[in-house]
């Protein structure tokens, strides 16, 4: 369990700060020593938005693009093994204005309404990937092996696993 927070400190930006365990280096702290009290996370500013899971954290800049740390297959910068304990960019990817991290997948959520997605539950790649079916999307959120979507209609859209009938459709089959 961890979190992070944005920060308004006169020496950086918009940084994040981050908090709790570390087994990953999902607090991007450099180790992965966990930290009791909230840490800056060095060489991130201009943070605009983030979110964490158990394994792997992203964050959203102010110039549109996103930046991850943690269990790296999760990170959407390719095969990569391991731990990255520091932000890295997550390429390919701009103009993103929200992220949203589950169990072992991520999506981002471009500024015209597209959804890209990554990570072994959604698709199984290591890099984003736009979801063709999914346009004109405000809101995106990512839970345990599951995610959903916002249409700006108000439609909402869930994929993923769904054995608890966590995806709200009447049932527990998985839905991809």
């Amino acid at each position: 369990v961890h979190s992070a927070e944005a920060t308004d400190q006169p020496s950086d930006s918009n940084s994040a700060a981050s908090v709790g365990l570390n087994a990953y280096g999902q607090l991007g702290l450099g180790t992965t020593i966990s930290a009791q009290t909230p840490t800056v996370i060095n060489g991130l500013s201009d943070v605009v938005s983030f979110d964490g899971a158990v394994a792997h954290s992203l964050a959203v800049r102010s110039d549109g693009t996103v930046w991850g740390w943690g269990y790296a297959a999760f990170l959407g910068i390719g095969p990569v093994p391991g731990l990255q304990k520091s932000p890295v960019q997550v390429m390919g990817l701009t103009n993103i204005v929200a992220v949203a991290v589950g169990q072992g997948h991520s999506l981002a959520l471009h500024a015209d309404g597209a959804v890209f997605t990554w990570g072994f539950i959604i698709g199984g790649t290591n890099t984003p990937v736009q979801e063709p079916a999914l346009a004109n999307i405000v809101a995106i959120a990512a839970g345990l092996k599951h995610s959903l979507a916002l249409r700006s209609d108000g439609a909402v859209f869930s994929w993923g696993l769904n054995e608890h009938g966590q995806l709200g459709d009447g049932r527990t089959n998985t839905q991809t």
